[in-house]
Parts: structure tokens; sequence; C-alpha cells
């Protein structure tokens, strides 16, 4: 696969929601059909509200692959960006729903931060 960024943005999708669960330490769920439920909605909302990420992770990406020559450099960047990436899709979110922005509010961002790292780390290891 020559981008990655598909496949990025996908596994940071899959671990989002783990990485939220054990950030807030709420594991109070049970298999019964209404978390399943919720959890489904929960899944399909975080897919369509992180598509600002997809396509700014494609001109990332675009950008990264024209100016840095050296593979390591790339991946290095690629780190550095991506979880800026994820924060701004999470204040352009909040945004559009709240209108205002706290710095409190901040700290709900790192889930998916960290989702984005390890999501890129993955790719690369499948992809090389």
């Amino acid at each position: 696969m020559r981008n990655p960024v598909p496949a990025i943005w996908l596994l940071a999708n899959l671990f989002h929601p783990v990485i939220l669960v054990t950030w807030f330490g709420d594991w109070g769920f049970t298999l019964n059909s209404e978390d399943i439920g919720i959890a489904l909605m929960v899944f399909i909302y975080a897919f369509l509200f992180s598509l600002p990420s997809l396509f700014m992770g494609f001109i990332m990406e675009y950008l990264i692959s024209k100016t840095v020559t050296d593979r390591t450099n790339r991946y290095l960047c690629w780190l550095f960006f991506s979880p800026l990436i994820a924060l701004l899709n999470w204040v352009l979110v909040a945004s559009l729903f709240g209108g205002w922005l706290h710095w409190r509010e901040l700290s709900l961002a790192i889930p998916s931060m960290i989702a984005v790292v390890l999501a890129s780390d993955r790719s690369t290891r499948l992809n090389s």
C-alpha cells in the first residue's frame, strides 16, 4: 500500500474506543442489547466526526512526501503531525457543536491523539 493514511485512520478509529474507556476508567458496561447499541452508535459517530482528519491526513501525507526525502524523517514528521491533525479535528468538531473551547476540555482529545500514534506504528509495521 503506497498511501497508509486510510489504514491509519481505520486503525485509529478501532483503537480509539478502547483507549477512551481506559482513559476515563469506565469499564462498567455489560453485553446487553442497550450497551451494544450505544457502542455501535459511538463507532458510527466517531467514524463520521473523524472524516475531516482523514482528509487532513491525505493532505499532510502529500506535503510530507513532497518535502521530506528520507523515509525515516518522513515517518518522524508523520508521528509529529498526526496527533496535531487529531487535535485540530477535535477543535473543529468542538467549535462546530459547542462554539466555545475550554483548556480543561482539551484532555478529551488526548485518547484520539494516542490512538493515531499507535495506529501509525502498527500501520508502518504492516507496510514494511
